[in-house]
């Protein structure tokens, strides 16, 4: 996760300045919609208009209760789910920009503060939902992709590309990472910067299907939610501009709400 593709956005932003619209197909997931929050960024800094900016919103699948990514539509699924292309509004224009501010803060508050007012924009406002589950919860000190991780290679491992594949089957919401930053997120439980690992990995630890992991002791006691446990592990995490680090306060996740330690 250290490097950015050469065909990825961002190493090509330049190309946002040139006279010619741009049309960005997305999806209701958490990722799409912050990409779509950005390119209003975007444009904005480019000194762009922004009816320049026409978006597609992919339509929810019927009856999948949850929606992918649009890369992993098929042609059919897309001749299905499209809207016209169109511009937005802007209030939907000054909502996504209100929506990057808030993802880029430093400050969990502020995310607390765009969940709590009342937004037009539902397929937003859903996904930007969905990062809640991106903080510790107050039981296991684990988002929920750790916890879903840690519980599969406890119940289905040893094979590390089981474990994501089974995290990403079950994974029934709007944010939906690949198996790159889930893989990323194995490592990171088993690293030994931590002061307990909760996984051990053996075989090629920096190849996916060559990879083997087995839960530590520590990692089953932190599933259990045993409170000594949570105590001792390590909390050094970032959910967008937002460091966590166990030597602040920071927000816990209880069901699906965030609060702050009184």
């Amino acid at each position: 996760m250290d490097h950015y593709a050469n065909n990825g956005l961002l190493s090509n932003a330049s190309r946002l300045a040139e006279k010619t619209p741009v049309i960005a197909w997305v999806s209701s997931s958490l990722e799409e919609q912050l990409l779509l929050a950005w390119l209003t960024v975007l444009f904005e800094n480019f000194e762009r208009d922004h009816s320049q900016l026409l978006v597609g919103q992919i339509k929810r699948l019927s009856p999948s209760p949850s929606l992918p990514g649009s890369a992993r539509f098929s042609a059919e699924n897309v001749q299905q789910t499209l809207n016209a292309a169109r511009v937005l509004t802007p209030l939907e224009i000054a909502e996504y920009q209100s929506a990057w501010r808030t993802y880029t803060s430093s400050d969990p508050i502020d995310l607390m503060r765009f969940l709590s007012r009342q937004t037009a924009n539902e397929p937003l406002f859903a996904a930007m939902r969905h990062l809640v589950y991106r903080y510790p919860s107050v039981e296991t000190g684990l988002s929920v992709f750790d916890e879903n991780l840690l519980q599969n290679a406890d119940r289905q491992g040893p094979e590390a590309a089981r474990i994501i594949a089974l995290t990403i089957e079950t994974n029934n919401t709007f944010d939906a990472p690949g198996e790159d930053y889930l893989f990323y997120r194995l490592q990171k439980l088993s690293h030994p910067h931590r002061c307990r690992p909760l996984l051990r990995l053996s075989g090629n630890d920096r190849l996916m299907h060559s990879c083997l992991v087995e839960i530590t002791a520590f990692g089953k006691e932190i599933l259990e939610g045993r409170s000594e446990a949570l105590e001792k592990d390590d909390i050094n995490d970032w959910i967008g501009g937002v460091h966590l680090d166990k030597t602040k306060t920071i927000p816990f996740r209880i069901k699906d709400d965030l609060y702050w330690p009184m």
